[in-house]
């Protein structure tokens, strides 16, 4: 799947590029919209990125697995080089490796929810300055069409694209 962005001026354009990308059979579902004006995005039906999707928490949360993996193991070899098995036996320290390994996933999710999502930070100075974000999800597919479409409206700007695995 991909991620199209297109810088949009002005909220009424992002009307009419909604309209029309969801009349050529682009699913509302899969366009959002960046913006400094929720309110406005929201009195006008538009559906504005999710909070969740503002912060770096998923990315964050990946990023504690690999040590979730390391603290796991720790535990493991610990019990096994101790021989702490042979009086508990294995099933509390398999407990506590997944335990282990969920702390460190949650913990890096907090550190991660708190922060801005580095994807769409770069479009920070686009937002201060009054314009607006249109992320549209595709099949590669429907890349061309959706580009068609968007750049049909005089005041929208192809801003990129990139592969994405989850959507917002």
């Amino acid at each position: 799947m991909n991620r199209l962005f297109f810088v949009v001026s002005s909220l009424e354009s992002v009307e009419s590029v909604e309209k029309d990308l969801i009349g050529g059979g682009i699913n509302e579902s899969h366009i959002h919209l960046l913006s400094s004006q929720p309110n406005e995005a929201d009195k006008r039906n538009l559906h504005e990125v999710s909070s969740l999707a503002k912060s770096d928490v998923y990315q964050s949360t990946l990023k504690g697995i690999p040590l979730g993996i390391l603290l796991s193991s720790s535990v493991v070899s610990l019990t096994y080089y101790y021989s702490w098995y042979t009086q508990f036996t294995w099933i509390p320290f398999i407990f506590l490796a997944i335990l282990v390994m969920g702390f460190s996933c949650w913990e890096f999710g907090l550190w991660g929810i708190q922060h801005r999502n580095s994807e769409l930070s770069q479009f920070d100075n686009t937002i201060d300055g009054g314009r607006h974000v249109l992320l549209i999800d595709s099949d590669s597919t429907d890349r061309e069409k959706i580009k068609s479409i968007c750049l049909n409206v005089g005041d929208v700007f192809y801003a990129g694209a990139r592969n994405i695995h989850t959507p917002i």
